[in-house]
């Protein structure tokens, strides 16, 4: 998170791209959003929580805690998620020239 603000992103333009999806019609950009779909609405995680309440013996009476703690998770990895991204744009973005950098392996990323 703090490396979000210590890049010093335009605020303006990071609510703006949030808030107002970009759309492409090419392969590479329809691949990317059909795998990040994939694996943000993975069945996966329900099965996981289904289990994890299953196995610590929830009763009817906890769900309402049980619900909170799963609220509570999925706001604060998608936070942690978010700020991730504005990290990666702010650094990358800028160093490019605008255009944004292509990336091809983990040490061109570091």
């Amino acid at each position: 998170m703090f490396s979000a603000f210590l890049a010093k992103p335009d605020w303006g333009q990071v609510l703006a791209g949030t808030a107002v999806p970009t759309v492409q019609f090419n392969g590479a950009y329809l691949l990317t959003l059909v795998a990040a779909v994939g694996t943000t609405i993975s069945p996966y995680m329900q099965l996981y929580v289904q289990s994890a309440v299953a196995e610590r013996g929830v009763r009817m009476s906890d769900y309402k805690y049980e619900r909170f703690e799963v609220y509570v998770g999925a706001i604060f990895s998608n936070g942690i998620a978010f700020f991730i991204i504005v990290s990666t744009a702010a650094t990358l973005f800028v160093h490019s020239g605008g255009k944004g950098v292509a990336i091809g392996s983990a040490a061109e990323a570091a």
